[in-house]
C-alpha cells in the first residue's frame, strides 16, 4: 500500500492522530462541528481546521446517559461520553447547528458540564425564501465574526473563496475516487472509502489533497 494510502487509511483509527498533533503545535486550531449544516469551509479559513466529531471506540454511555437521558440518539450520547472523557481535549473549540433537539441538548449539556470556551450553535432556517436566505446569510456572519474574533483572525472573503475552493476540490477528487467502485474490479473497497471520508473530516483540505 502507497506510504500516502496507508497514512489517510490510518486517520480513522483513533480520534486524534500524530499529524493532527504537529498541526495544532504549528498554530492551527482544531473546531469541531457536529452536523452537516455547519459549512465546514467557514471553518477551514487560514490558521483554523475542521473537524467532524465522531465517538470512535466508545463502548458505554454511563456517564453521558446521567445528562442525556436514553431517549436521545446514540450519536449524541457517544459524543457526550466521550467529551466528559476528554478524548476531545485537542479541540480548540466547538460549533452546533440546530438541526435536531437531540444536537440541541447535546449543546446545552457541554456548555454546562464542559463549558468550553469557544462554543457556537448555527440556528437554521426552514424555509428557502429570500428571507430565510439572507436570515441564515447574517447567522453565517455571525460565526464568521464569532471566530475572528475569539481566535485573533481577520477573515477576509479571499480567505473564505480559498476555504471554498479547497473544500470543492477535496468532495471533487473523493467523488473520483468513488467512482472507481463501479469497475468490474474495483481497487477501493467499500471499507477503505469510509476510512479516506474520515481523514477527509479530519485533518485541513490540503493536507488531505497531498496526501
Amino acid at each position: 500500500m502507497p506510504e500516502s494510502r496507508s497514512f489517510l487509511f490510518s486517520i480513522s483509527e483513533n480520534i486524534s492522530n500524530e499529524y493532527l498533533e504537529n498541526a495544532r503545535a504549528s498554530g492551527i486550531k482544531f473546531i469541531g462541528y457536529f452536523c452537516s449544516y455547519v459549512p465546514e469551509e467557514l471553518l477551514g479559513v487560514k490558521g483554523l481546521s475542521a473537524f467532524r466529531m465522531r465517538a470512535k471506540n466508545t463502548t458505554t454511555t454511563e456517564v453521558a446517559d446521567a445528562y442525556l437521558g436514553a431517549f436521545n440518539c446514540t450519536y449524541t450520547r457517544c459524543l457526550l461520553e466521550a467529551i466528559l472523557n476528554n478524548e476531545y481535549g485537542f479541540l480548540d473549540g466547538f460549533v452546533f447547528a440546530a438541526s435536531c433537539d437531540h444536537l440541541r441538548r447535546l449543546y446545552d449539556n457541554i456548555q454546562y458540564a464542559v463549558s468550553p470556551n469557544f462554543c457556537h450553535i448555527l440556528d437554521l432556517p426552514h424555509k428557502s425564501h429570500k428571507n430565510a436566505i439572507d436570515w441564515y446569510a447574517g447567522e453565517l456572519s455571525m460565526l464568521r465574526d464569532a471566530l475572528a474574533s475569539y481566535f485573533g483572525l481577520n477573515i477576509t472573503d479571499t480567505d473564505l473563496a480559498e476555504a471554498v475552493r479547497q473544500s470543492n476540490e477535496n468532495r471533487r477528487l473523493l467523488a473520483a475516487i468513488n467512482e472507481l467502485r463501479k469497475l468490474n474490479r474495483p481497487p477501493i473497497t467499500g471499507e477503505e472509502m469510509q476510512r479516506l471520508m474520515v481523514a477527509s473530516f479530519s485533518l485541513p483540505k490540503a493536507k488531505v489533497m497531498k496526501s
